[in-house]
């Protein structure tokens, strides 16, 4: 009788055991479901993300793309920014991103086109659009510092055709085949500046896509060009690093012939 009690006592025991085991584990299972919801976006799913994010490539597209319908779509967009039309009214070049740090995706839509074209394969801090006069070409001024770095790009199939590095704002020629623009040199000024160098006056040409110094800075000044009329005259300054109320104003000749 004793080892028939003794038995049932320990059939108990084990029992009791095994629906303490199966609570825990029951309770693990049913945390991780908490955790996992929680973890999940709220009230949405994968697919409603996508669909979402799909809709918002969507709204850059109209069917009558005039330049005035373009127009509306951009400026009620609050991602866009640095609306820059070319002179020949046809294109017009924006960032779609960060408004507030100017870093984004560039984009050129071409009137009657539905939807703009995407330029380069990565994002960038995009302060301003220069046009040629030709509207062929659009300079990119990008950077955060005084040494900005800049890039081009044909409208002709939409791709960025070089880059470069300069100082101050670049000035197209007249007939859209040259750019001044100020470029660092290995001279280092007389006094310390943000730059890593004096900065001499170049000449960029779009079609060859060669550099030429045409004024060489020293220690103590460096150049910057102001103005590119249609006659060809590019005006541009001498500044003097220890007082840059000293400039002088000079001019350059160029024949496009």
């Amino acid at each position: 009788m004793r080892n028939f009690y003794m038995f049932h006592k320990k059939s108990y025991r084990l029992i009791f055991v095994v629906m303490l085991l199966f609570l825990f584990i029951a309770g693990c299972a049913k945390e991780n479901q908490v955790i996992n919801k929680k973890n999940e976006p709220s009230g949405q799913d994968t697919s409603t993300i996508d669909r979402k994010n799909s809709t918002e490539e969507e709204v850059l597209e109209i069917l009558n793309s005039t330049r005035e319908n373009i127009e509306i779509k951009l400026t009620e967009r609050k991602d866009i920014y640095a609306i820059t039309w070319s002179y020949d009214g046809q294109q017009v070049a924006f960032v779609r991103g960060d408004t507030e740090s100017w870093y984004g995706q560039m984009y050129i839509w071409t009137v009657g086109e539905k939807k703009p074209v995407s330029i380069g394969e990565k994002e960038n801090r995009i302060c301003e659009f220069i046009w040629a006069p030709n509207s062929k070409y659009v300079f990119v001024d990008t950077g955060t510092s005084c040494e900005r770095w800049g890039f081009i790009v044909s409208i002709e199939d939409f791709k960025i055709i070089d880059g470069i590095t300069y100082v101050g704002m670049p000035r197209w020629s007249y007939d859209s085949k040259l750019i001044a623009l100020g470029t660092i040199s290995d001279i280092q000024p007389v006094t310390p500046t943000e730059l890593s160098g004096t900065v001499d006056l170049t000449i960029y040409n779009v079609e060859t896509r060669e550099k030429r110094i045409i004024a060489k800075a020293t220690s103590d000044f460096w150049y910057t060009p102001r103005q590119w009329d249609k006659n060809g005259i590019l005006t541009y300054e001498k500044i003097y690093f220890l007082n840059h109320e000293e400039k002088e104003q000079l001019t350059y000749h160029y024949n496009s012939k």
